[in-house]
């Protein structure tokens, strides 16, 4: 399992994060050639950050009963704006960062949305880069900071003639050593919670080991993709 949390260079932003949308909109970017946010990409990952946005602001994807889509009221818009705002800070950088490679990890854009296996390739590709972690900012200070869920889905089809022997597999899987194994070589934490603990996972740098407290710390108040029959 894996959460998004905010990734921010310090030499930028100072070494604290923001604690509101208002404040991480208005974050002063004094370099020209800096900008604020690395954006949320395409396709999935971009309904995938979607979540963050719309959970922060008390929203939903579908309605309780997951029969209908609960995004299309003022809370879903809002979300939407603050991406909106976020793409469209007034620096002409912004865009040029955005497409150009790496970026962040160049120093070049204050903040990013990520989650562990970020953390690693950071490490790994940019070790001088001064950067923290921080939960994902409620649109209002002092409220709780969510964020959304996901990791690798083990799945049992209904019309599967080997039913009862794929349950065994995923039995088997979630052993306490095969699943830390897994967990290992993804870069994620154990799906079962008392499984999982900072100490269980790798990391490049050993400073890291506290950043990947704070997507731990971030799991407890993630949000999962709702479950569509068929």
């Amino acid at each position: 399992m894996t959460t998004s949390v905010l990734f921010y260079n310090k030499n930028i932003v100072g070494e604290e994060a923001p604690k509101s949308w208002d404040e991480w909109l208005n974050t002063p970017i004094e370099n020209s050639q800096h900008s604020l946010f690395d954006g949320i990409g395409t396709g999935g990952y971009a309904g995938w950050y979607y979540q963050d946005f719309l959970a922060n602001n008390g929203g939903k994807l579908l309605n309780d009963a997951g029969t209908a889509v609960a995004f299309n009221d003022a809370k879903g818009v809002a979300a939407a704006k603050m991406i909106q705002d976020l793409y469209t800070f007034d620096k002409r950088q912004a865009s040029q960062n955005r497409s150009s490679n790496n970026a962040f990890g160049r120093g070049q854009i204050a903040y990013k949305l990520g989650s562990s296996n970020d953390i690693d390739a950071l490490d790994t590709n940019f070790p001088t880069l001064n950067y923290g972690i921080a939960k994902i900012p409620p649109s209002v200070a002092g409220q709780t900071s969510y964020s959304n869920m996901g990791g690798e889905n083990l799945v049992v089809f209904d019309h599967s003639p080997n039913k009862k022997n794929c349950i065994k597999l995923i039995e088997f899987l979630l052993r306490k050593e095969n699943i830390n194994r897994i967990a290992s070589f993804t870069g994620n934490f154990p799906a079962i919670e008392e499984y999982a603990s900072v100490d269980s996972i790798p990391v490049v740098r050993e400073e890291s080991r506290a950043r990947k407290a704070v997507i731990l710390d971030q799991l407890s108040t993630s949000v999962p993709r709702p479950v569509i029959p068929k």
